[in-house]
This record gives structure tokens, C-alpha cells and sequence, in this order.
């Protein structure tokens, strides 16, 4: 009868102690294999972590800058407003002192009006 198994696979229960060494040298280097690579692939991900903490960090910083900055413009906008709003009420106190000093110019002009028919009136007698 044929042998459909070619590659069949005779399975010892008895090893030589040798046998057995080598099996488990074997084994211990498919071990060893996995651990280089488990540690390498740990490696590179810590390098990403690493390099991701480090665009967080750079992106904080930023921000950070961005926002001392908008500080900055928004107390010099304040500074700016509070002038503006000193010059409108310094501006509406000129516009109170012109009328005032129109409407004294006004009253000193009816003065020496009538200080002048008075004087007319004076020297006509």
C-alpha cells in the first residue's frame, strides 16, 4: 500500500536527551526571535509616542504663544478704547465750551451794543 503522506510526520514518544536539547534550543531561539522583535516594535513605538509628545508639546507652546499674543493686542485694543472714549468726552467738552463761549461772545457783543447807545445816548445830552 502507498504511503498518501509523503511528508507524514512520525510522531517518537522516546528522545534522546540530545534530541531533546536541541528541540528546545530550537524553541528557545523562535522565543528569543519573537522577544528581539516584541522589543523592537516596543522601541519604535515608544520613539512615536515619543515624537508625538514632543509635537503636543511644541503645539501647547504655540498655542500658548498665540494666545500672550492675543492678550497683548486685546489690552493694547482695551488702552486704545479707553483713549478713544477720553477723546470723544474731551471732544463733546470742547463742543460745550464752543457753544458757551458763542453764546458769552453773543451776550458781550449785546453788552457793548448797549454800551455804545448808552454812550451815544451820554454824549447826545
Amino acid at each position: 500500500m502507498k504511503d498518501i503522506f509523503p511528508d507524514k510526520i512520525f510522531v517518537r514518544y522516546h528522545y534522546t536527551d540530545f534530541e531533546k536539547l536541541l528541540f528546545a534550543l530550537g524553541y528557545i531561539n523562535k522565543l528569543k526571535n519573537l522577544l528581539d522583535k516584541a522589543e523592537q516594535e516596543i522601541s519604535r513605538l515608544n520613539n512615536k509616542l515619543k515624537k508625538q509628545q514632543e509635537e503636543i508639546k511644541k503645539k501647547q507652546e504655540s498655542n500658548f504663544k498665540e494666545k500672550e499674543k492675543l492678550i497683548l493686542k486685546i489690552n493694547a485694543l482695551k488702552e486704545l478704547a479707553l483713549e478713544e472714549q477720553i477723546n470723544i468726552h474731551y471732544t463733546k467738552e470742547i463742543i460745550q465750551l464752543r457753544g458757551i463761549i458763542k453764546y458769552l461772545q453773543e451776550k458781550n457783543n449785546k453788552l457793548a451794543t448797549e454800551i455804545e447807545r448808552i454812550n451815544g445816548l451820554n454824549n447826545k445830552q
